[in-house]
């Protein structure tokens, strides 16, 4: 008689809890999964700092290890909320217009010369992205 009182409560109890802890663990989960969705985009707008270039792009643009060793504080390029921008370089600067595609993760800079050049962007974080193309990839950090 015992044991059957005993599996009584028990299955009682397991039923209660079962029916108010499962939708409380769905809510906890849930709310879990949205905090980890992050619904902010990350934005190309800004100014950026060129940190780090490949092998391929050194030997593309015929970099010494002076100018790699330069890079950071002598180039720079920065994105604006209208579609333009500007790219610093040691000697030259550079003005355009530019199109991202958020979904192909491509841009397209358009020089004010008629040049065009296409990149692939990575974001690897909010404040860090690698752009690559034909000449190799660098990777630049949000100043």
């Amino acid at each position: 008689m015992n044991h059957e009182i005993f599996f009584l409560i028990l299955f009682t109890q397991t039923n209660f809890m079962r029916n108010n802890f499962l939708p409380l663990v769905f809510l906890f989960l849930f709310s879990f999964i949205a905090s980890c969705t992050n619904n902010s985009k990350v934005s190309l707008v800004g100014k950026w700092k060129p940190v780090q270039v490949d092998s391929k792009f050194i030997s593309s643009y015929h970099m010494s290890d002076e100018d790699i060793k330069k890079l950071p504080e002598s180039q720079s390029i920065e994105f604006t909320k209208d579609q333009k921008f500007i790219s610093n370089l040691p000697h030259d600067t550079s003005y355009g217009t530019y199109d991202y595609d958020e979904k192909a993760k491509r841009l397209i800079t358009m020089m004010n010369d008629g040049k065009n050049i296409i990149f692939f962007i990575r974001f690897l974080g909010k404040d860090k992205m690698a752009m690559s193309n034909q000449n190799g990839k660098m990777t630049f950090a949000r100043n």
